[in-house]
């Protein structure tokens, strides 16, 4: 009987053949496996093989292991990283790696609203209480007008997608639930967001139902925005949430918000991507607690640590260079980075343990792994 194991790694093929004692017929399976995996097999390929022996006994027949390592001469990898592609199965096409390459894809365009939703102003006072039954009401406070996009998209070249954080000098980094409640101060316990796609027909009817508008003006607003589902869009679907203002308190926005931008992020993350969409204030938030020396922030004077601690920043219109933001994580150490900067928020916003937990989170049929195990020195853990 003859049992035979294939491995193949980075550029190494390890065959293992087991059998009786017959040496020829062992090279000749080996030969077969090389070439079947399409290695090209030269004369001399076997005239002094790496081989390893053991003898194994079942207590009557002995029976000999031999294992034969060949070397694919185009050894495969990544410079200066990981020699095992399999580990990094989308590396490839990772701006990082593009970048290493030399090519540079400069910065995202972000699909940030911030402006228009100062314009809208506050929201009317006979709707009120719905806005604050939904607990969606400390949004209503808070607007970046700019959004730096050479300051997002130097940290996006970081971004993994496998793990939902991001790769620095100093180790890993992420945004968590905590992040999100805090900086927010939206809810993350509840049940999650759900809905299903709508095709066109559908997602009109529920325009003309949840919105009151004429059946022709959903139609051709629908038509320009190039049907139910665009990139720089609302999804219609969304509307479903809010069919009953007064459930909406009842859902982990928090949740769906930290889904939807860890959505956002594992596309950014790669060469071809050369827009970033989401609640991408969130992000430069988060950018501003943690590395207060990466960017000059402008603080309120009149913020008090009640509001969310993302109403304690305005932008400027000043922006950062990719180029320049690159340089600054490259030579990033531990002093230019507060891991845990929610400390004197905690008076008022208290830590929830739930930010603790490692759990699947979603939003609609998206579904991204929560890791807080892996940044545990964000929740004050050296």
């Amino acid at each position: 009987m003859l049992v035979v194991k294939l491995n193949s790694r980075q550029g190494n093929y390890l065959f293992t053949v087991v059998s009786c004692d017959d040496g020829e017929l062992q090279r000749n399976v080996a030969i077969w496996l090389v070439n079947v995996v399409g290695i090209v097999v030269v004369a001399d390929s076997f005239s002094q093989p790496q081989m390893q022996k053991t003898e194994k006994s079942d207590g009557h027949n002995k029976q000999r292991m031999v294992i034969f390592t060949y070397y694919n001469e185009q050894q495969e990898g990544f410079p200066e990283g990981s020699s095992d592609p399999s580990l990094l199965v989308c590396y490839v096409d990772h701006v990082a790696y593009k970048l290493w390459e030399g090519e540079d894809r400069g910065e995202l365009k972000l699909v940030s609203h911030g402006r228009k939703l100062s314009k809208f102003g506050i929201y009317y006072p006979h709707i009120e209480a719905y806005v604050l039954s939904s607990c969606l009401l400390p949004l209503c406070n808070i607007s970046y007008e700019t959004a730096n996009k050479g300051l997002i998209s130097a940290f996006m070249e970081r971004w993994n997608r496998d793990t939902n954080n991001l790769n620095l000098p100093v180790g890993e980094m992420t945004i968590t639930l905590d992040d999100v409640s805090t900086l927010l101060h939206i809810s993350i316990v509840g049940q999650f967001c759900t809905y299903v796609r709508l095709e066109f027909a559908v997602a009109t009817i529920v325009l003309v139902d949840l919105l009151g508008v004429e059946h022709a003006d959903a139609t051709s607003e629908m038509r320009h925005c190039r049907g139910a589902h665009s990139a720089t869009s609302i999804s219609v679907s969304y509307l479903l949430l809010f069919r009953n203002l007064r459930m909406c308190g009842e859902y982990s926005w928090g949740a769906a918000a930290l889904t939807h931008m860890y959505e956002q992020f594992g596309d950014a993350c790669f060469a071809q991507t050369k827009q970033l969409g989401g609640y991408v204030m969130l992000v430069q938030a988060l950018i501003y607690e943690h590395f207060p020396r990466m960017e000059n922030r402008n603080i309120v004077p009149a913020y008090q640590e009640v509001q969310s601690r993302a109403a304690r920043y305005v932008t400027k219109r000043h922006i950062s260079t990719i180029r320049v933001v690159r340089l600054q994580l490259d030579n990033l150490t531990h002093a230019g980075v507060i891991w845990n900067p929610f400390e004197a928020h905690r008076i008022t916003y208290p830590f929830e343990s739930i930010t603790l937990f490692s759990v699947f989170i979603r939003l609609g049929v998206s579904m991204h792994r929560h890791m807080p195990e892996r940044v545990l020195r964000q929740y004050g853990y050296e």
